[in-house]
């Protein structure tokens, strides 16, 4: 049966990197991170993409026949009430209707067509991207299970509530009890309005009737989502999405933003347990919390760090069963060493006192410095830190206090 993966991604350094079923983008800010998702959003979902910056090129699978599509997705175009061909979609960011319209017959027309376009990546981006990927922005990212209108014909879906909806109870009630694991409220989608579909927010809905007019007096009473902080909303938006759309392609940007440390890690996991072989995730991140959470459930990833120094990228595939040593080692992970992934640089010091004093003075020096000052907590360890960064492509230095010279041999060892 085929199935929709991206196979192939091409950075503009000429690096090749065969994404699995879950890859993180790492680095430092303004280092590429966003506009890598970016460039593949659009080489994957439009007739004419922009020239990518960080990401050159992408391939993907393409399928043997137009039947081999049929089969897999949901691709058929209808006849509308003005007799044309449409095929309508949530458009990739998740926020509005995506719909392409075809004067001619269908299938007979496109089933004569339908070998150029197997071979032309523009055309099949054209047709079908838009169905196979769907990209979360942090800009989009509070809109998606906002108050929206129910769907008015039988094939429409241009809200994520409208797809929550179709999905069905057990997609619902599969959110519901991970919303709860995380912030101890339930989520209920309300569609008792009928012209309206929301989220409702409470202690528990367990005891509300299955019949939309007797629950509707009793729903009101419950806030809505919508009036809630961004973090739940951001939560509950990126999970809906994993769980009730069909796509084997997620790209999402910064899935810890609006969400605190404890949330962050719990979305990590989620987004864990989420990739699998039916579904690719592809993700950037700013958060030690969130890598820890994915790190914590498993090592099947792909770890892409990203630096930028002037307008040079510079790129690094880390080794997640070593980070996850890492997170897992006391005195590393007690010691923030994981953060200075997300620095263009790092300064390893001997002491908490140490690293609050050379941090001041660099700041004198020049304020817009953006160093991580790690504490190794003893002179021994700070070698070995050193070590742990170079392996993993990250700038950085030592400073260790003047008596070490009264040692040779452990001198020696910080060179």
């Amino acid at each position: 049966m085929y199935a929709y993966k991206l196979n192939r991604i091409i950075f503009n350094n000429g690096l090749e990197l065969q994404p699995g079923n879950l890859t993180v983008i790492i680095g430092p800010n303004n280092a590429g991170k966003s506009r890598a998702l970016k460039d593949i959003a659009w080489k994957t979902t439009q007739k004419k993409p922009l020239q990518g910056i960080v990401v050159t090129d992408v391939e993907w699978t393409s399928p043997a026949t137009l039947q081999e599509i049929r089969d897999t997705y949901n691709v058929e175009r209808y006849r509308d009430e003005n007799g044309n061909w449409m095929f309508r979609t949530l458009a990739p960011e998740l926020d509005q209707e995506h719909s392409t319209v075809f004067n001619a017959e269908w299938p007979s027309w496109y089933e004569q067509t339908f070998p150029s376009v197997l071979t032309n990546k523009d055309k099949f981006a054209q047709y079908f991207g838009s169905a196979m990927v769907a990209f979360l922005t942090t800009e989009h990212r509070l809109r998606l299970v906002k108050q929206s209108v129910s769907a008015n014909h039988e094939r429409e879906e241009a809200n994520l509530l409208q797809v929550l909806y179709n999905a069905g109870r057990d997609v619902e009630s599969h959110i519901q009890k991970l919303v709860k694991r995380a912030f101890g409220k339930e989520i209920k989608l309300d569609f008792t309005g009928l012209q309206r579909l929301l989220l409702r927010v409470g202690d528990s809905f367990s005891t509300i009737p299955q019949d939309p007019r007797d629950a509707k007096p009793i729903l009101r009473k419950y806030d809505k989502l919508d009036e809630q902080g961004d973090g739940i909303r951001s939560f509950v938006g990126i999970l809906t999405a994993l769980l009730a759309i069909k796509r084997n392609v997620f790209l999402i940007d910064e899935p810890e933003a609006f969400l605190h440390p404890p949330q962050a890690f719990r979305i990590g996991e989620l987004i864990a347990e989420e990739a699998n072989s039916s579904r690719q995730i592809i993700l950037a991140t700013h958060s030690t919390d969130l890598l820890r959470g994915i790190l914590s459930k498993t090592t099947d990833v792909t770890i892409l760090r990203i630096a930028r120094q002037n307008q040079t990228n510079s790129f690094h595939i880390l080794d997640p069963n070593h980070l996850q040593k890492l997170v897992n080692d006391p005195l590393l992970s007690s010691a923030r060493v994981l953060d200075g992934l997300f620095y263009p640089g790092v300064v390893v010091v001997e002491a908490d006192s140490d690293a609050r004093f050379y941090h001041t003075a660099s700041n004198k020096l020049k304020n817009d410095i953006d160093f991580h000052f790690v504490k190794a907590d003893n002179k021994q360890t700070v070698s070995r830190i050193i070590q742990t960064y170079q392996h993993m492509g990250v700038s950085c230095a030592g400073i260790v206090d003047f008596d070490v010279l009264n040692d040779r041999a452990e001198f020696e060892k910080h060179f």
